[in-house]
């Protein structure tokens, strides 16, 4: 478990580029973009731009993108828009 992360909480930030595997861990800007969206926002599944742009077009009819409010973390609302993944 996550430290600090409450009981049942879950959370998912998804970032699409390229990525290195050093010693057994990806690592790189693409894996820290994530990261940072994944502590964005609780309860949420949360992605870029970059991976809205290769999934909006394939999903479910139930399942919609919607661009999020610039709250959250600072580092992230700076860089680029978040989106959130609704289902209906």
């Amino acid at each position: 478990p996550m430290a600090g992360a409450r009981q049942g909480a879950r959370w998912i930030g998804i970032n699409t580029g390229a990525a290195s595997l050093e010693d057994g861990r990806y690592v790189g800007f693409p894996v820290h973009r994530a990261a940072r969206i994944s502590a964005a926002r609780q309860g949420k599944i949360l992605f870029s731009s970059s991976t809205r742009e290769l999934v909006e077009h394939d999903l479910p009819p139930d399942q919609l993108v919607r661009p999020r409010p610039s709250e959250g973390s600072r580092t992230c609302r700076d860089l680029e828009r978040i989106y959130q993944l609704v289902i209906k």
